[in-house]
């Protein structure tokens, strides 16, 4: 940046104390060549001096960023099996971000013009859930998983005459399946029976399982019953064991006519074939 003398001396003549418009400045021109010139550094060096009418504010930024590192926790879940683990969400760093201001006056440092101030991106924990669901020891790979519970002299039986197991308890596809599905055989009866006499303790609509009865047999026993068509009990029956209790169906998140069977103690849901006679 090249700026004129011719200029620098018509704005000295203006007096230091005075404020110059410098498009007021009507004979401001670029240089001719052989003029006298000044750099613009120069010029700037001039005009900021101890005796010169500028002041001159120049802030340095300075971001310094420190990384935070993230912890991992671990959450116990009973419907996993021991030994197996899923990821619910990965981890991420945080970071510690400082930003240090620093004020020049005409080159000078000024202290009490100069600071800084930090922020903190706060880090995501990664978390894992562990499964706590023991395993027998003389548990069948797709039939005899999941622990057994207390004993009882409750007497189960499949919820259908005639079907095939169409899915077992345990996992799948990195959740548990909680009970056993039951398919119809083709062209064999859609009618799903009470596996145990109780009384009918919920037919209700609930999210993915759809229609579903439950019976509550005492002792803190409970069967589930979903996916249904249609049931054929209320709220309160006395059903006896074999009673039909609805038709199974393609309702909820079935993607296939079948019947949904858990069996619940205490609300916890057991592997049904370890109770099944």
């Amino acid at each position: 940046f090249l700026c004129s003398m011719a200029f620098f001396n018509r704005a000295k003549g203006y007096g230091w104390g005075r404020i110059v418009n410098v498009a007021s400045v009507r004979s401001f021109r670029p240089a001719e060549t052989g003029e006298e010139v000044e750099s613009y550094e120069a010029l700037i060096a001039r005009f900021t001096g101890n005796h010169g009418p500028l002041k001159v504010k120049c802030t340095l930024l300075q971001k310094e960023s420190q990384e935070i590192g993230f912890d991992t926790t671990e959450e116990d879940d009973k419907y996993l099996v021991e030994g197996t683990s899923i990821v619910v969400s990965d981890g991420r760093p945080g970071a510690k971000v400082t930003i240090t201001h620093t004020v020049y006056i005409n080159g000078e440092k000024s202290t009490s013009r100069s600071g800084s101030e930090s922020q903190t991106i706060k880090a995501q924990n990664r978390v894992v859930r562990v499964g706590t669901q023991a395993v027998e020891s003389d548990a069948e790979t797709g039939k005899k998983e999941g622990k057994k519970g207390p004993e009882t002299d409750l007497a189960f039986q499949s919820p259908m005459a005639e079907f095939q197991v169409a899915a077992n308890f345990g996992q799948s596809r990195g959740i548990l399946h909680l009970g056993l599905d039951y398919k119809p055989k083709e062209g064999g009866s859609l009618d799903v029976l009470a596996s145990c006499g109780g009384t009918v303790a919920a037919v209700m609509k609930r999210g993915g399982y759809g229609l579903m009865v439950e019976i509550d047999h005492g002792e803190g026993f409970t069967t589930r019953y979903a996916h249904l068509e249609s049931a054929a009990v209320a709220l309160g029956d006395q059903v006896l064991a074999g009673q039909v209790i609805g038709r199974a169906g393609q309702s909820g998140n079935a993607e296939t006519v079948h019947l949904h069977f858990e069996l619940r103690i205490h609300g916890e849901a057991y592997n049904p074939r370890y109770y099944l006679s």
